[in-house]
């Protein structure tokens, strides 16, 4: 995991700061963003980055079915890293450290649901964190070590995986999960919302899982294990999945497609594998555009 926590939180206020002067320099038209930092509680938050990192997406796509009438058509987002840390000691831990990157989005109608929506998945990672450390046993500490990547920011749909690495006084595991969300609705994104034929989606999964996983691991031998974890259920994939340019991005939980050395193997599901079933009115529809849709407007030139 790459650390990239801030050496004092003074420091994310001078960098903030030296974006908005930068900002207010290039004339009157720049609109600097906006870096809205609401602490839980308990956890202590500090702003690392005021600007996309690699990886988001901010290209526009075609205008979803469900824009309102009338309503014009917002910027793509910004998302804002940062930091959310705390710590303290139990008997069982003689020290435990939570430190949680989180991203804040910034520059749509709807950030304020969108932020919503990414704080109540990191802060129930510290809960169920914490929840756990009165039974952890061993000699070494209890961290919580969180970190996420975007997997698409545009003006109509946000995509974010989170990972987790978990020590309890022994070995570390690992946990994933994602939080996908209209920019447009200000509504979280299932899987099952992306299709018109549900069932049809999962036997697409399950094939294109199977293949994808065999050729990404490698895997000539007992590949039973993978049969059993990509069965045709959406409920197989829904665990952290999240939408990208090319595909559904589909990240499997430790153990579930193969033995825990392989940690958490991931893969995408192309878009061209699943346009028969994708909802014509749904949130990826701008992904399986008809042949007729400019190049402007396509998911394909993000």
């Amino acid at each position: 995991m790459t650390d990239r926590r801030p050496t004092a939180v003074a420091l994310a206020g001078l960098l903030i700061a030296a974006a908005l002067a930068a900002a207010a320099c290039a004339g009157s038209t720049a609109t600097p963003p906006i870096v809205y930092v609401t602490p839980s509680p308990s956890l202590t938050q500090a702003a690392t980055a005021t600007s996309a990192g690699p990886g988001i997406t901010s290209a526009p796509l075609a205008t979803p079915t469900d824009l309102p009438a009338g309503a014009t058509w917002p910027a793509a987002p910004t998302l804002v890293d940062t930091v959310l840390s705390e710590g303290g000691s139990t008997a069982s831990c003689s020290t435990w450290v939570i430190t949680l990157h989180k991203p804040i989005a910034t520059g749509i109608p709807s950030a304020g649901a969108l932020n919503a929506a990414i704080s109540t998945v990191v802060d129930g990672y510290a809960s169920d964190f914490k929840s756990k450390i009165a039974g952890a046993s061993g000699s070494g500490p209890c961290t919580l070590e969180g970190d996420f990547t975007v997997g698409i920011a545009t003006q109509a749909v946000v995509g974010v995986v989170f990972t987790n690495q978990v020590q309890l006084g022994g070995a570390t595991t690992t946990t994933v999960g994602s939080l996908n969300f209209s920019a447009v609705t200000g509504k979280s994104i299932a899987l099952a919302d992306l299709f018109a034929d549900r069932a049809g989606a999962a036997t697409i999964l399950s094939t294109q899982s199977r293949a994808l996983l065999k050729a990404a691991l490698s895997i000539t031998a007992d590949q039973s294990l993978i049969a059993a974890g990509t069965g045709s259920d959406l409920a197989n994939f829904d665990g952290a999945w999240v939408l990208t340019p090319t595909g559904v991005q589909l990240t499997f939980a430790v153990g579930q497609v193969g033995p825990a050395s392989l940690r958490t193997p991931t893969i995408t599901v192309p878009w061209s594998a699943l346009s028969t079933v994708i909802d014509p009115g749904g949130p990826a529809e701008t992904f399986v555009a008809p042949p007729s849709t400019s190049p402007a407007s396509s998911p394909s030139s993000t």
